[in-house]
């Protein structure tokens, strides 16, 4: 199916965000050359977007062609079109005045008045006024002195008219209904609930399209694209950052926002990461569904590049947070300009950490070699005028600053952290990859980098060759793919309930492997050549997965056996879970097999090389303890107290999810 609307959601554009907002503008651009009817769509208040608009038009980044869709925006064109002429809001003051004797708390954006809070005598807010750049009250917000909690939520026009009002209990702060007026004050439609508007201004926008591709860009946007019930639209998601937290590695505690969506890929139709090592990880934790897709962001120069580098200058772009370990260019700059003393850093971005940046600069005494820049709409610029540049994360789902800087021509030094490093760089080849949080090591690569111009113009070239991979064209190409499939697969979308499982051999016919056998039933009206059946084995107290294929017959329609072989070479020490996963189209289940009365199982240990082990019968079904490894496990015992605690957290917040997915109808 070709005719197709395509939307992009998140919750909202600043003319200052980070890479996400970025590299979701630039897709739209690029797709909305293709002969698509592309829109992205925000859910946020801002009475100055076209402002906004206008200025990611005026930098190059915004195609005219791209359509722009607030839900605010949308209730208030609705209502009707006033009467009577805009005129300029009163003095800040007296408009606050109105509605009550307040202390006025004043905030500012781009140098102008944004916002007045509202406080009691008790220094309690209770309202909130929003002001457009004209000076006129847009929104009002009231609070419960108590509580805190936002209780009432009031939107108007720029002639002042109320045209939209939400209600919240003033305990739990949920919603207790929304209202929409028109012109003349008089209720158009109540809603329920946030998301009972959201869904209707939705289902507004994809009125006229025959079908149409809903893109979540942001973990708000989730939960206004699950609940959405219309049949004609397929739902995607983007996920953007690491799924993972400390220490980033394969069973670490999920990210609360990312293990959210990642629980409900069911629901579904097509996710989108940025590296296939996170896809990998991804596929091997929560099912090997076909609606797991690889897409990295394009690199599209916007702007001219031509002109020489300086020899001596590196560059960092990045938003100014703690992950982003900004200190350790700093401190490691510290030791490159002993031995380059002509070395200058460059850091552009923005963040609240600004300011200790400076302080760290100030205290090393490196006023005249490391700068902050702040914000720059050029990344392509800054990039080309550079020797190399840097990024020191702790952790990326791609990191958009170093395919940007690979296409400029400007090699990336970078830690080796999950993910998107090691996908796009080959080290010594077109960047250098340095151990994560290794500052010496960052300090050597810096340094040899300065010094070595040859190798600095050999991974120069290849650097930019390597970035063709993530032109605007085969970026493009992909989600169109995405998006054909995306449409057919809404009308497929599947819920697999109940399978049976049986086991019925476990053997060992050599020194190295063991052979499992058994039955699995599924509802006939599946499938089959859809349908896809794997062993896993899960170790549960450090989390860690083994997925092997099976080889699968059917018996009859609903019935198929299955044989699986697995080496236990390399199985570490512990207690593994053996499970039969079944992967169909978007939906996926772990099953524990029943072991079958009467089942060939021997239950004696079994020596396998090296390893030592022994197939039981658990109560909560089949498992393998392994006594003895061939593989050793390093332990570093100054990360232990941290690992354990984030371990038991993602342990518990896994059993928690896993309950709430099965309870759920």
């Amino acid at each position: 199916m070709n005719n197709y609307g395509v939307y992009f959601m998140t919750h909202s554009i600043e003319t200052q965000r980070g890479g996400m907002t970025r590299a979701m503008i630039q897709r739209a651009s690029l797709l909305s050359g293709q002969g698509k009817e592309i829109g992205i769509i925000t859910f946020d208040f801002n009475p100055d977007y076209g402002d906004v608009i206008e200025h990611y038009c005026s930098i190059g980044l915004w195609n005219r062609k791209i359509g722009h869709f607030n839900v605010y925006e949308f209730f208030e064109k609705q209502s009707g079109e006033d009467d009577i002429p805009v005129e300029k809001g009163q003095s800040y003051r007296k408009q606050a005045l109105r509605y009550g004797n307040y202390r006025l708390e004043k905030e500012f954006k781009e140098n102008r008045l944004h916002a007045i809070n509202c406080l009691s005598g008790k220094r309690k807010k209770e309202k909130r006024i929003l002001f457009d750049q004209y000076g006129n009250v847009r929104q009002v917000a009231h609070y419960d002195p108590k509580t805190s909690e936002i209780t009432k939520e009031m939107f108007f026009t720029k002639n002042g008219r109320l045209f939209f009002k939400r209600l919240f209990h003033p305990v739990t702060g949920k919603s207790a209904g929304c209202y929409w007026f028109d012109r003349n004050g008089k209720q158009v439609k109540a809603f329920r609930a946030v998301r009972d508007y959201r869904e209707f201004f939705i289902n507004a926008i994809v009125q006229q399209d025959e079908a149409a591709v809903l893109v979540s860009d942001s973990r708000f946007s989730d939960r206004v694209l699950f609940p959405i019930r219309n049949p004609k639209i397929a739902k995607l998601a983007v996920l953007h950052s690491n799924h993972l937290q400390f220490p980033f590695e394969y069973g670490s505690s999920l990210v609360p926002r990312n293990g959210n969506l990642l629980y409900q890929l069911s629901n579904l139709d097509g996710l989108i990461v940025l590296t296939e090592s996170q896809a990998e990880d991804i596929r091997k934790r929560f099912g090997d569904r076909t609606t797991i897709h690889v897409i990295g962001h394009p690199a599209v120069m916007n702007e001219d590049i031509k002109g020489e580098y300086d020899p001596y200058t590196a560059v960092m772009l990045s938003r100014f947070q703690r992950i982003k370990q900004i200190p350790h260019a700093i401190k490691a700059f510290k030791k490159v300009v002993k031995q380059v003393p002509k070395a200058r850093l460059e850091i552009w971005g923005f963040g609240k950490d600004e300011a200790k940046y400076k302080a760290l600069i100030k205290r090393l005494k490196l006023e005249n070699h490391v700068f902050v820049m702040g914000f720059t709409h050029q990344p392509f610029k800054v990039f080309r005028r550079a020797a190399f540049s840097i990024m020191t994360s702790k952790s990326e789902a791609f990191g958009m600053a170093i395919v940007e800087s690979m296409a400029a021509g400007t090699p990336v030094i970078c830690y080796d952290c999950k993910y998107g490093p090691s996908d796009l760089i080959e080290h010594g080849k077109n960047g250098l990859l340095v151990e994560a949080d290794h500052i010496n090591g960052l300090a050597e690569a810096m340094t040899g980098l300065f010094l070595n111009k040859e190798k600095r113009r050999a991974l120069s070239l290849a650097a930019q060759k390597a970035s063709k991979t993530h032109c605007g064209e085969v970026i493009a190409e992909k989600w169109l793919t995405v998006f054909e499939e995306a449409v057919k697969q809404k009308d497929r979308r599947i819920r697999l309930g109940k399978i049976d499982c049986e086991l019925e051999q476990v053997s060992y016919p050599n020194a190295k492997e063991i052979v499992l056998q058994g039955r699995v039933q599924v509802k006939e009206k599946f499938i089959k050549q859809d349908i896809s059946l794997a062993l896993q084995l899960r170790r549960k107290k450090r989390l860690e997965d083994i997925c092997v294929p099976l080889e699968m017959r059917w018996l009859d329609k609903g019935t198929a056996e299955f044989k699986g072989r697995l080496s236990c070479m390399n199985l570490p020490k512990g207690k593994w879970d053996v499970f039969v996963c079944v992967s169909c189209l978007n939906d996926h289940r772990m099953i524990q097999p029943v072991i079958k009365k009467g089942a060939d199982i021997p239950k004696v240990k079994k020596n396998m090389g090296r390893a030592v082990l022994r197939f039981l019968e658990h109560e909560d079904g089949p498992r393998i303890k392994i006594y003895r490894s061939g593989r050793k496990e390093q332990i570093d015992f100054k990360r232990r107290p941290k690992l354990f605690y984030t371990r038991s957290i993602a342990k518990f917040r896994d059993i928690l999810q896993e309950i709430q997915m099965k309870n759920a109808p």
